[in-house]
C-alpha cells in the first residue's frame, strides 16, 4: 500500500519538473529509496528550523477561551 501511495504521489502532474523534492522520515528510508529518494547530495549546505510540538501547541491555543 505504501509503495502504491508513493507511486501515485510522485506521478502527480504538479510535482513533475521540480528540481528538488525533500521529505523527512524516521523509519521508512527503504520505501522512499524505491521511488527515487536518496541521501542528501550535499548535507553540508542543508539547514533546518525545527519546532517540535508546534502543531499540538497551536491546537491547545485554539482551545483556550
Amino acid at each position: 500500500m505504501g509503495r502504491w501511495m508513493m507511486d501515485v504521489i510522485m506521478a502527480h502532474e504538479d510535482l513533475q519538473g521540480l528540481r528538488r523534492i525533500m521529505l523527512a522520515t524516521s523509519d521508512m528510508h527503504p520505501l522512499y529509496r524505491q521511488v527515487g529518494f536518496t541521501d542528501l547530495n550535499k548535507p553540508e549546505i542543508m539547514m533546518e528550523i525545527s519546532v517540535p510540538g508546534i502543531y499540538s501547541r497551536h491546537q491547545a491555543d485554539k482551545a483556550l477561551p
